[in-house]
């Protein structure tokens, strides 16, 4: 899809997803804390990453305890109700894991007075997190402009066309920040969140394709090719069975009355 087609493309999207969800945006105490919630929250909904974050301090007296439990622990107890707690599990250990290592303490404000870039390279390479993860701490800890994209987000932009194979590797959306200004950056993030996880929960959902045709009025005919196609060869089936039946009723007609004709005397 073209640069400018996209754009315009997904500020339709922030447009039509404002009428139908309201944004959402938790207040967080630390950058770590930030982060704790972006790894709970990627492809998961608002209510069940708070209520993941809510076990998290009911369970463990601080982060050193929470990282040294293990992947198994924590995606059978704390984060048993998300959709992927395994995938939960092993973001939250890796993060806290690393940040150990690498610092020796559990402490993120310095990343607030670091350039951008280095903190995006320093969440990346050091903390290895996700992309999502990484672009949700730089919006919402450090100030920085960056649009979180997860699994969910994705599903959603390639649904559109907004999105080729070769940018699935960092579910990174070209042209998106420039499309999505700073300032409507985390309102956009939210209402599209909560819709990508609702469609990724229900794909299937006929008020939630309505909303995409809001944004994307062709999507409505493969569907409707879809049913043509469905109907004329129900409709061709239909006719051929038809004639089948037709020609083996003649033909039955037709022995029967050879059978009931008297023969000739010899």
């Amino acid at each position: 899809m073209a640069t400018k087609n996209r754009g315009k493309v997904l500020e339709k999207l922030h447009r039509v997803l404002r009428k139908h969800y309201k944004p959402q945006v938790p207040n967080h105490s630390s950058v770590l804390d930030c982060l704790v919630f972006a790894c709970c929250l990627e492809d998961a909904s608002y209510a069940d990453a708070q209520k993941a974050i809510e076990n998290i301090h009911q369970e463990y007296f601080d982060y050193n305890e929470l990282r040294v439990a293990t992947v198994r622990e924590l995606s059978q107890g704390v984060l048993a109700h998300l959709p992927d707690p395994t995938g939960c599990a092993e973001r939250i250990h890796r993060a806290l894991q690393e940040l150990f290592e690498t610092r020796y303490s559990f402490d993120l404000e310095w990343l607030k007075k670091e350039k951008l870039g280095r903190v995006s390279k320093f969440l990346e390479e050091k903390l290895q997190c996700s992309p999502f993860v990484t672009a949700y701490v730089v919006q919402n800890a450090v100030g920085g402009h960056a649009i979180p994209v997860d699994r969910a987000a994705w599903g959603v932009f390639q649904t559109l066309g907004l999105v080729s194979d070769k940018d699935e590797e960092r579910l990174r959306v070209p042209g998106l920040e420039r499309a999505i200004s700073k300032s409507k950056g985390p309102e956009f993030s939210s209402l599209l969140h909560q819709f990508a996880v609702a469609w990724a929960a229900k794909p299937n959902s006929n008020q939630l394709r309505a909303i995409l045709e809001e944004v994307e009025p062709t999507l409505k005919a493969p569907a409707k090719a879809a049913a043509k196609k469905t109907t004329k060869a129900k409709t061709t089936k239909t006719t051929k069975t038809a004639k089948r039946k037709a020609a083996k009723t003649k033909t039955t007609k037709t022995k029967k009355k050879k059978r009931t004709t008297p023969r000739k005397p010899r």
